[in-house]
Formats: C-alpha cells, structure tokens, sequence
C-alpha cells in the first residue's frame, strides 16, 4: 500500500479537513435531548407477561402441546434410538391424540406394566418441556431453576418405578430436550445392575457423548460396540474413525454388517482426508475400493442398519446428501486425472435441471420484476434445491466448456453470500480455475474455510473436545500413532490454506489495550466526588438542550456543557472517526464557543473513544473550564474486547476506577505539526503518520500522477458500490455495557445519529481505488495491520470490507459482496442501455 507524504497526503486529506472545519450548523436550530436516541424496548419485544409457575400447566394445556408438535417429537429422536423406543413414543403420542391426560397415562402404563402415578409423573415433565421448553434450556438463573426441579420430579417418578430401564430412556429424552446433553443424564442409571446397558441406552436416545464414555470404562470388553456408537453421536473424530477402520476391529463385527460399517468408515475417513488436505490419502481410500464400494461412496443417500458388535446392537442411521462425488473429482482434476474426473461427473442425474436453475436465476435477477422471475425458478417439478450444486456445475465447466463464461454460475452460487463451506480440493481446484480478476474472492473465501475449520479453537460444540481428551486417554491400542499422524496433516492443511485474515473473534483474543494521549489523570478531591461517579451506565441523562444555543453538528451527540459567561463548552461523542459498529457510541469531542453557545467553533477531537478507556460523567461538582485548560470528570472503564459478539448482549468492563479526571491542554486539541489541517491528535488515530503497514492511502491522493483515459473501465463501478456503502452505521443498535444484572436484557438500547459525508473507512488495497474520481466523503484504505492498529485506538473498529468484483467476461454485469463486521450484503449492477443498474440483492445484520 502507497505510504504518501508531503503535499501528496495534503491533498488526499483536504476533503476530511474540511468537513472537520466546517461542521458547524446555523444558529437557531434546536439540539432536542442531550442523550442519543433511546429506542423503545416495545418495538423491539413482547411486554413482559406476569410471572408464572409453569409446572402449574394445567393438563389440557399440556396435553395440547403434545398433540400440537407430534411431528417435531418424532423428527427430534435420533437415528441411533432403537424400535422399542420408537414403539413407546408412537404409543405416547397415539394415546394422546385419543385422550385426555388421565386416560393417556393410564392407557400407556396399562400397555407397558408401569405404575400409572410415575408415568403421569414423567409424561407431566415431558410435556411440560414441550411447552415451555426456553424456560428450561437457558443458563439464566430462573432456567437453572426450573431444570433443577424438573429433574428432582423425574427422579423421584423413576424411583417409584424402580429405575425401569424404557422410563430411564424417556427421562434421559426428556432432559435432553430441556437442556442438550445435560450432566444430570449420567445420574439417570442410578443402582442399575447394567449401568453401562443404561448408559448405552442414554446415549442412543439423546446422541450424547458422555454416557458411552463412562460405558467404555466400566465395561471395556464391550469398548468397541460403544465407540461405534460414540463416532455415530459425534461429528468431528477423525481419529476415532481410522481406530474403528482397521482390521483388527472387523473380527468384532457379526459378519452380516462387516462390508456396510467399512464403507460407512471409509466415507468418513475420506471427507476427513479432505477436510485436512490430504487429497492424496482421500484419493488412495476411494481406489482401494472395490467397483460396488465406489458406487456406494457416489451415491446420494446412505441406507441405515444395524451392526451387531460383540454382542450388541449398534444403529447406523439412513443419510441423506451423503455423495462424494464433487470432492473426488476436484481431486482427480487437480491430480491430472481429468477423464475420470469427467466421466463421474457427468454421471449426475441432475446437472441438467440444475443448469436450468442457474439459467432462470440469471434472468430473473434482471427481469422487470425480479420476485415474480426468481420465483418462477423454483416452480419447476425437476428441481431439487433451491441453491444449484455449484461445485459441480463448475467442475462440469472446467473439465467440458472452460472457453465459456462461468459468470452465471458464480452467481447464482455465492452471490447471495453463503459461506464456501468447501474442502480442500475444492478450494484448491477454485484457485486453479479462477482468477482473482475474475471471480473475486470465490477462491479466497474457500480457502478461508478450509482453514477456519483445521483451527484448533475452531467453533464446536463442547462434546468434541471432550470427547477427544477422554479417548486419547483411554490408552487404546494404535491411537497415539493414529493420532499424531493425523494431527501433522492438520497442521500441515492449516500452514497451507491459512492466508493469515480469517476475522478471528474478539472471544479468541486477549483483550486488546488501548493506545489513547496520555493526558494527565488526576484523582478527584473528596468533596468533589459526586454519587454519580459510581453509575453503571454509559447513557446521559437526557437533559434538555439549553434555550438560545445552537445545535452541535449533526452525529455529534451531547454528553455535558457548562458556560462561564461568553465562555461555554460541550462535550459530545461522534462515530466520525470512532466506528463502533453496535459496540459504542463513538469518540469524544470538544465543541468551544465564545459568544455563550451561538456559534461554535470547530469540534476539536480528543483522540479518547468512549470506554477505551474512559467513560466521561455527564454530570460533576468539577468545573470544565480552567483558564486554557478542560477539567473532565472521568470513570476509568475499559472495555473487556474479549466480550464483544455480534450481536454483543454480554459486553463487560476489564478494569474499573471512578472519580478521577484528566486535565486536557486545549492546545492539545488544536495543535498541527505539519499543517495539512488536521490536529495531531486525529492523525495519530488515523494512523496518518504511522509506520508503512499501517498507514492509510486516501482515494484521490494519487490525482496528480494520474493520465485520463488509463483509469480502469469498471472504476465507475467501484465507486458506485462505494457510495451505496455509506451511511451503513445508521442501522447501528448500540448494547450499553455493565448491564445491571436484573436489567431487561434489551434495556438502555442506543441509534446513533449521523453526520452527511463522513469518512469511509476501507479495507482493501490502494490499487484497487487508483486513480478514481473523488467521492464526496474521504475515502481511507487500509490493510490488516492498518485494521489492528485502529482497533487500538477505537473498540471493535471495523473496516468495511472492499468488495472484490466479480464480472462476467463482457465487464457488462457483475456483484459485489461487502461486510463491516456486523453488518453486510450483496450489490448487483449489469449493464442497460448504456447505463450502470445498480440493486441490493441481500442484505444481514447481527
């Protein structure tokens, strides 16, 4: 990135200087409330209904709930549970579509030899979950409570029914539909004479981990049939899967299930093999197979059965979307094995209907009404999905027609902006077939991909982990070589795809340390310290405006003023340099004016974003004015970054220190080293004069070397998706931080207000915006140092990223996917008459 000096970096800032000086409103024009904007907790939520005890539900309520979402019971019982487990929920809700409560419960505990009073006991707790379920699954103090009472009654139902071994399976279903995978499942078994049975039993009708783990050590002549059903519970075990796939484990297998539970582990070890990178290994897997095993990875769906192992019945379940066959031909392809690669393609039944989608979804996007056309697209009887298999339309294009446009494609795949989710060798075949020019970042974002999920602290549920410290030390023979082996491929994937700009979460970082001027900080005297020092809480007061003032700029929000007669200052907070996205409301300002608030003079900023580290109090016994100096009560309150998520409902402080304030040279405020007519304070946060990494080019800064007629023919469109970015903080809802603890958890909710014009701050690269015409903001570009450096000095400071192109060949229709962090979308233009359409085709926030 061009590190500019001297007259050339005048030029490119001029424009931000002058709307820095001429921020100034009219007189006359009424500032309104002095806090931002609250927004009303009613457009947002229900009001709060009176508190209720819902295990006081009456039975016709209940029994409602049942009937109402008998299709969701059945579809939320795993494939791993046996028939007589389906048999009894069958039962359960047949019995219920006949009856009322009273008679179910004693139709089913008739049908079964229960005591009726303990079925009714766990039919009561069952149902209860199914109608107020998120009263039960949360972590909030009165869920917590209302699980713990749930499972007291469910217990003492079990123990008038003598720890039945069907009533401890439906208990465990019960719990696990109020809490996933609930530690209070391995209690279930109690004094069972077969505690591993019973555990065996939990895990298949809840699909958790932990009940087959304690089942492989109290019955370890059986440890295989239960890690078979453990791979079979948990997603992400690779070396589970190649432990269970050699030949030693076959013998323990009933001969009848042998040859389907290989291939259901060789389907496994080789989407592992890609997910890592290892598409030779991949490759290597699928040609030991014989012509019938090749078939069967090919196929779409995979039939479920029962594999009996040393005695005991494992249930694989029927898989739907199962085909290898893109992956393997993009391995193929890149290995030079492109007839093979093309006859198993070709092979797809539905690459015709799905080239039919792609076609109507390239003509509807422009059709005079684009919902009418795209909705004629998925009409059709012979389509399958309503997003085409991109992968393999691609690969059928490279490998048959690569002289022809792929652009429709690429547009009806990724422009609605879906995350890759591709494996190696798709990504890798991605980067060799596509251009950066051409496909914008399609290769990018797959590699992107792949190395988030080869990240150890990748996004899991917490099973996982456990689950793989739990078996490495189980001492099983062969697994610490298994192990290692596939932990060198891992790391090896990772150093091959990771590009070092994969967006790593606030939570996986420690917390940032802000870089702010070092003015002095002083402790308050005590008979200044006022009550309000101590408030948790970073929203004004709202105080009327005073009459006879007049407004601060727009997007400058008031935060406190005082007037010592004709000498009056105001303090506000303003996104314009500080983009907090949905984390904060900005930076603080100082507004001076000399005529007691007439008119005011231009805001000089203070380099301090607000809580990073200090919140300012709108209100103190200290006076603001001191000769030439600003006296600020401060509360010491840094932003812990390591909490910020999107959306951030659990922001908190680091550190905490009230009652101190900063003495502020005004002079500090307005000195400029070098005249390009910003203060000092404002380079240093925009790293203006920072080392070469970090330092921004300014769009138009390059004017003077430019030659017309040399600009590149599609920078109009750039700059047109540029101008459509602006204003993108308007839709920002700022979380207040510290939330009192019994606050609603919507509470204290912010909109910022907005100046015209401000800076958009990019990232991206300067070539990319060389030579452009100048827009009517300042325009920074920044890499990703220049991004870390400004999140030093502004909390979860986001770059908009620039959007990469992606064109058809023609240059005559392309899209452009955009993100600030917390906010993004999809822009489409295509050429009409001459002329550039331009149309916002989706759209996110958190």
């Amino acid at each position: 990135m061009p590190v500019l000096r001297g007259e050339s970096l005048r030029a490119g800032l001029s424009l931000l200087a002058l709307l820095l000086s001429s921020a100034v409103p009219s007189p006359g024009i009424a500032q309104g409330k002095a806090s931002a904007e609250a927004v009303s907790i009613e457009e947002l939520i229900e009001p709060d209904a009176e508190p209720q005890n819902i295990f006081a539900t009456d039975d016709k309520a209940l029994r409602t709930s049942i009937v109402r979402s008998n299709k969701d019971i059945i579809d939320d019982i795993p494939a791993t549970a046996p028939a007589e487990f389906h048999a009894w929920m069958n039962d359960l809700l047949s019995a219920f579509e006949r009856g009322d409560f009273t008679a179910s419960s004693r139709t089913i505990a008739q049908n079964h030899a229960l005591p009726e009073n303990a079925v009714r006991q766990l039919l009561r707790s069952f149902a209860l979950v199914r109608a107020h379920k998120y009263d039960f699954f949360g972590d909030e103090v009165k869920d917590v409570q209302n699980r713990t009472r749930l499972i007291e009654i469910i217990n003492k139902g079990l123990d008038q029914a003598g720890r039945n071994p069907l009533l401890v399976q439906f208990a465990a279903f019960t719990i696990d539909q109020a809490n996933l995978c609930d530690k209070s499942l391995m209690t279930l078994p109690g004094a069972a004479a077969d505690r591993a049975a019973s555990f065996r039993s939990i895990a298949a009708v809840t699909g958790c981990s932990d009940p087959l783990l304690e089942a492989v050590k109290v019955d370890p002549p059986h440890q295989v049939a239960d890690l078979a059903m453990l791979s079979e519970v948990l997603q992400n075990q690779p070396t589970l899967t190649l432990w269970l796939l050699r030949p030693e484990v076959e013998q323990h297998i009933a001969p009848a299930a042998q040859r389907a539970f290989r291939l259901t582990f060789t389907r496994k070890a080789i989407e592992d093999a890609f997910a890592v990178g290892a598409d030779a290994r991949g490759l290597a897997l699928y040609d030991a197979l014989d012509p019938e095993g090749r078939s069967a990875m090919l196929a779409d769906t995979q039939d479920g059965f029962t594999a009996t192992i040393d005695g005991i019945p494992v249930i694989f379940g029927a898989r739907e979307h199962t085909s290898l066959t893109t992956s393997l031909a993009a391995a193929m392809y890149l290995s030079g094995r492109t007839d093979e690669a093309r006859a198993m393609v070709e092979k797809d039944s539905k690459l015709p209907s799905e080239r039919k989608l792609v076609d109507c979804l390239y003509k509807g996007r422009t059709a005079k009404d684009p919902g009418q056309g795209l909705k004629v697209c998925y009409e059709g009887k012979d389509q399958h999905w309503k997003d085409p298999n991109v992968d393999s339309l691609i690969l059928s294009w490279a490998l048959n027609a690569p002289q022809t446009d792929p652009y429709p494609m690429l547009e009806a795949g990724f422009s609605g902006g879906r995350s890759s989710g591709a494996n190696a060798p798709i990504a890798r075949f991605y980067c060799s077939v596509f251009d950066a020019d051409v496909a914008g970042g399609v290769c990018a974002d797959a590699r992107r991909s792949v190395a988030y999920n080869l990240k150890p602290d990748r996004y899991e549920s917490e099973e996982e982990p456990e689950a793989r410290r739990a078996l490495a030390a189980l001492n099983l023979p062969e697994w610490d070589s298994i192990a290692a082996r596939l932990e060198s491929e891992r790391v090896a994937g990772l150093a091959a795809f990771d590009d070092g700009d994969t967006n790593e979460p606030y939570a996986d970082r420690p917390p940032i340390e802000p870089i702010h001027p070092p003015f002095a900080q002083h402790t308050l005297p005590p008979e200044l310290i006022s009550r309000r020092s101590d408030k948790r809480s970073d929203v004004a007061e709202t105080v009327d405006w005073p009459k006879g003032w007049t407004a601060l700029p727009l997007g400058f929000e008031p935060v406190r003023w005082q007037s010592e007669g004709t000498r009056t200052v105001a303090i506000s907070q303003s996104g314009l340099l500080d983009r907090g996205g949905e984390v904060g409301r900005g930076g603080y300002w100082i507004h001076l004016s000399k005529d007691g608030g007439k008119t005011w003079g231009q805001p000089l900023y203070t380099g301090l974003a607000a809580r990073f580290p200090y919140l300012i109090e709108p209100t103190s016994k200290l006076p603001l004015l001191k000769d030439d100096h600003l006296q600020i009560e401060v509360t010491y309150a840094l932003l812990d970054t390591s909490s910020i998520t999107y959306p951030p409902v659990g922001l908190r402080t680091l550190r905490r220190e009230p009652n101190l304030w900063l003495d502020i040279p005004i002079e500090a405020l307005t000195k400029d080293s070098n005249g390009d007519g910003l203060s000092d304070l404002v380079a240093a946060h925009l790293a203006i004069d920072g080392p070469a990494g970090e330092t921004p080019f300014v769009v138009g800064s390059d004017a003077a070397t430019c030659k017309r007629g040399e600009a590149d023919p599609v920078a109009s469109v750039r700059r047109k998706v540029l101008l459509m970015l602006t204003g993108i903080d308007e839709a920002a809802i700022r979380e207040p931080i510290d939330r009192a603890p019994d606050a609603p958890l919507l509470s204290g909710l912010t909109r910022p207000s907005t100046g015209e014009k401000w800076p958009l701050f990019v990232k991206g690269h300067a070539a990319d915006l060389a030579c452009m015409a100048p827009l009517p903001m300042p325009v920074l570009v920044y890499g990703s140092q220049g991004e870390n450096a400004l999140q030093r000095r502004s909390p979860d400071f986001r770059l908009i990223e620039l959007p990469s192109l992606v064109m058809n060949r023609e240059k005559s229709r392309g899209y452009a996917i955009w993100s600030s962090g917390w906010t993004g979308g999809t822009i489409m233009f295509w050429l009409e008459g001459g002329k550039w359409r331009f149309a916002t085709i989706s759209s996110w926030v958190t």
